[in-house]
């Protein structure tokens, strides 16, 4: 996380709080809407606007994963070089 402090984006791992079951959702059962897991987001740091968001419905490794892909092509690439390619 340090080896991107100067730059304007960083990549976090957000996990969404859990939601309440409704009557609906249990109604419904599997075929209702359930929130991803996880969402690994990269963040403008100056305005805290979110520029990109990536929601993962599997383990916390794997977005912990795809966090690391990101960081990294956020070390490599310049930020439009970056956006272009994951944007």
């Amino acid at each position: 996380m340090t080896a991107d402090a100067d730059r304007g984006l960083s990549v976090v791992i957000h996990e969404p709080p859990a939601r309440r079951i409704t009557l609906g959702h249990a109604l419904l059962g599997p075929l209702a809407r359930h929130p991803p897991r996880f969402e690994v987001r990269v963040i403008h740091r100056s305005t805290d606007a979110i520029v990109l968001r990536i929601p993962v419905n599997r383990a916390r490794s794997d977005a912990d994963a795809l966090a690391a892909v990101l960081r990294d092509d956020l070390d490599t690439l310049d930020e439009s070089t970056f956006l272009k390619k994951h944007g």
